[in-house]
C-alpha cells in the first residue's frame, strides 16, 4: 500500500514538473511593444497619433489589439489584430476637459489569440502585454510632486543630490526646497542643505542639484530627506539612503566550528566591503593558538571585492595537531585599494570537536526540533478537539 502511494506521489510531482516547464517556456516569450510608456500633460482638445511596433511575436500567431482604461473612449486603433511582428497606430483625441484630476491612463493591449477549436496550445495559454499612455490633469489649487535621489561616494568625495519637482496643480507656486541629513543609526539630524526658492508654473517641471562636502563626515550609512514647502500647504517629502565609504573591510562571519576527522578542513571567512570602489588582492592570514603558543597558520585564497560587495574567501588547513576544545584564531586581512595597501586584524574563538561529538550534536538538535514540532501539533490537536466539543 505504501509503495503504491509513493508511486502516486512520484507521478503527481513528475506531472507538476512537466506543467511547470511547459508554462515557463510559454510565458517566457520575448514579446515586447515599443514604446513601453508615454507621459504627457493634459491639453484641451489635444490630438496625436502614436506609432507602436511589436517585437518577438510568433510568426504564425494572430495577436488581437485592444484599448482599456480611463481614456479608452477617446482613443482609436488603426487595426484590430496583426500576425507576427508588425506595427499599429493609436490616435488619442482628448476632450475639452477631464473630470478626474491626476493621472489618467490609457491601456494599449496586445494579446495572443487562442484557437478555441484546438483547445489552444494544449491548455490554452496566451501571451499578453500592456503598455501605457499617461495623461496628467492638474489638481485644483496647489499640488507639487517631487522625486529625490542620492549616490554612494567615498569619504572626501563630493556627494550629488538630485531633486525633481513638478507642479501638478492648477495654480502657480513658489517652492522652498531643503535637504535634511540624518544618521542611519541614531536618526539624529546632522545637517540641513538649503536650495534657492523657485517659481513653478502649472505643469512645469524643474530638476535641481545640490552637492555636499563629505570630508567632515565619517564613513557609514545615512538617510537624506528632501522637503519642499510651497504655498502654505503640507510639504512634499521624499527620502533617499546613501553610503559614505572608506577603504575598510568588515569581517561579517567565519567558520566557528571545526570537525576533527583527520582530514583537511576548510575555513570560510565572509567579508563585506565598506568602500565605493573595487578592492584588489584581498586575502587573510589565519593563526591558530592556544593559551600558551601558536599551533598553526595558513593563508586563504586571494580575491577582489566590488563596491559594497559581500564575499566569502576560503583557506584550508590540517587538523591533526588539534584536540577537542576552543582555540583563538587571529584573522588578519590584507587588501589594496587605488594602490593603497591596508590590513586589519581580529581575534575570534573557534571550537574543535570530534566527529562522534558532532554527530551527537546533530542528533540532539534534530530531536529538539522534532519535540518542538510535535508539541505544536499536539497543541493544535487539543484546540481542535475543544472546538468540536463546543
Amino acid at each position: 500500500m505504501l509503495e503504491k502511494r509513493s508511486d502516486l506521489v512520484f507521478l503527481r510531482n513528475f506531472f507538476f514538473l512537466i506543467l511547470f516547464f511547459y508554462f515557463f517556456l510559454n510565458f517566457s516569450s520575448a514579446l515586447s511593444v515599443v514604446p513601453a510608456s508615454i507621459s504627457m500633460n493634459f491639453v484641451s482638445g489635444f490630438e496625436q497619433t502614436f506609432d507602436y511596433q511589436i517585437f518577438g511575436a510568433k510568426p504564425d500567431k494572430i495577436y488581437s489589439l485592444y484599448l482599456k482604461g480611463d481614456l479608452a473612449e477617446y482613443a482609436t486603433l488603426n487595426k484590430n489584430e496583426l500576425k507576427g511582428d508588425g506595427t499599429f497606430k493609436v490616435t488619442l483625441s482628448l476632450p475639452n476637459s477631464l473630470e478626474k484630476p491626476g493621472k489618467n491612463i490609457l491601456h494599449v493591449g496586445v494579446k495572443e489569440s487562442v484557437d478555441d477549436e484546438l483547445g489552444g496550445d494544449m491548455i490554452g495559454t496566451a501571451v499578453e502585454i500592456i503598455v501605457l499612455v499617461s495623461v496628467y490633469v492638474p489638481y485644483p489649487g496647489k499640488y507639487v510632486e517631487i522625486s529625490f535621489s542620492s549616490e554612494d561616494v567615498n569619504l572626501g568625495e563630493p556627494l550629488d543630490f538630485k531633486l525633481e519637482a513638478i507642479n501638478r496643480g492648477k495654480e502657480n507656486v513658489t517652492i522652498s526646497p531643503r535637504i535634511e541629513i540624518f544618521s542611519n543609526q541614531t536618526q539624529e539630524k546632522i545637517e540641513t542643505l538649503y536650495l534657492e526658492d523657485r517659481n513653478l508654473e502649472t505643469t512645469q517641471k524643474i530638476s535641481l542639484h545640490k552637492t555636499m562636502d563629505t570630508s567632515k563626515y565619517i564613513s557609514g550609512r545615512y538617510n537624506s530627506k528632501a522637503v519642499v514647502e510651497y504655498g502654505g500647504n503640507s510639504p512634499s517629502i521624499s527620502e533617499s539612503f546613501f553610503r559614505i565609504g572608506d577603504l575598510l573591510i568588515n569581517l561579517k562571519n567565519y567558520t566557528n566550528l571545526v570537525i576533527l576527522d583527520g582530514k583537511i578542513q576548510k575555513f570560510n571567512i565572509e567579508l563585506e566591503s565598506e568602500w565605493n570602489d573595487k578592492i584588489d588582492g584581498v586575502y587573510a592570514n589565519v593563526i591558530f593558538s592556544n593559551q600558551t603558543s601558536e599551533i598553526l597558520s595558513f593563508k586563504t585564497s586571494s580575491s577582489e571585492l566590488n563596491p559594497w560587495e559581500v564575499r566569502t574567501i576560503t583557506g584550508y588547513f590540517d587538523t591533526n595537531n588539534f584536540e577537542e576544545g576552543k582555540y583563538n584564531a587571529n584573522i588578519t586581512l590584507f587588501y589594496y585599494g587605488k594602490d593603497v595597501g591596508k590590513s586589519s586584524s581580529k581575534v575570534v574563538e573557534v571550537e574543535f570537536i570530534k566527529k562522534s561529538s558532532s554527530t551527537l550534536m546533530i542528533i540532539l538538535i534534530s530531536l529538539s526540533v522534532a519535540v518542538v514540532i510535535i508539541g505544536v501539533f499536539v497543541v493544535f490537536l487539543l484546540k481542535g478537539k475543544k472546538r468540536r466539543k463546543k
